[in-house]
């Protein structure tokens, strides 16, 4: 039972990590595959991220948003010219009404609103500051999960290459074992500890090949890709 509820905390975080919904059952179809070992260079996973992230391109939308407000704040001391123009038809006959038109046209200058405008400026230019910082600690964080997750499949690939060898050494053991046994050198002992031993490197392989896997989308989510 403590296994079983084991393996569906994992399979709800690994649901959690690609976009799953939680609710749904997740079935493993495939088996477990060794991962190619060159995951490439971590300072390119890094520019990747900060390009695919959709929290980070959110908070570029509100920095960008925030510097046009600062934009508008500034041009309020700006003057402005507004036109006004009319046409229609006068009389009691709509076949024979004379035409006629009227136009305006105002500048507007800013002379009393100074206080109010500097007030706008200076709250827009604060706006912009913030988004900038939360933008940058943004990437930051962004900048950790990646090489955090890098170094973890790093290390989930040594992991796998010592577990290969391992397990190729156990079944190389085993397979002396018997052929000692055969001949008589060897009691039935030392065979049960080699299978013993190769049950255990089978283990250790296939608890790589999931750190491995998970690793992987790990990065993945990290950089915006799961």
């Amino acid at each position: 039972r403590s296994q079983l509820g084991d393996m569906q905390k994992q399979k709800n975080a690994l649901a959690r990590l690609i976009g799953l919904p939680l609710s749904d059952e997740l079935n493993m179809t495939e088996k477990l595959q060794t991962l190619p070992s060159d995951i490439g260079s971590v300072e390119e996973a890094v520019h990747r991220s900060w390009a695919q992230r959709q929290d980070l391109k959110a908070s570029e939308a509100q920095l960008h948003a925030a510097e046009e407000a600062r934009k508008a704040a500034g041009a309020e001391h700006l003057p402005s010219a507004t036109v006004n123009g009319y046409y229609g038809l006068e009389g009691t006959n709509p076949n024979q009404g004379a035409g006629v038109f009227q136009a305006s046209a105002s500048v507007s200058v800013p002379i009393f609103t100074g206080g109010r405008i500097h007030a706008d400026t200076v709250q827009a230019d604060a706006v912009v500051i913030q988004r900038r910082a939360e933008l940058s600690n943004e990437r930051r964080v962004v900048e950790l999960d990646v090489r955090n997750a890098y170094i973890d499949l790093s290390v989930a690939n040594e992991q796998v290459i010592t577990a290969e060898s391992n397990q190729k050494l156990a079944l190389a053991t085993l397979q002396q074992s018997q052929d000692r046994f055969a001949v008589g050198v060897a009691d039935s002992v030392e065979v049960v500890n080699s299978q013993e031993a190769l049950a255990s490197a089978d283990h250790d392989y296939v608890s790589s090949l999931f750190s491995q896997n998970l690793a992987k989308v790990s990065l993945a989510h990290a950089m915006g890709e799961a």
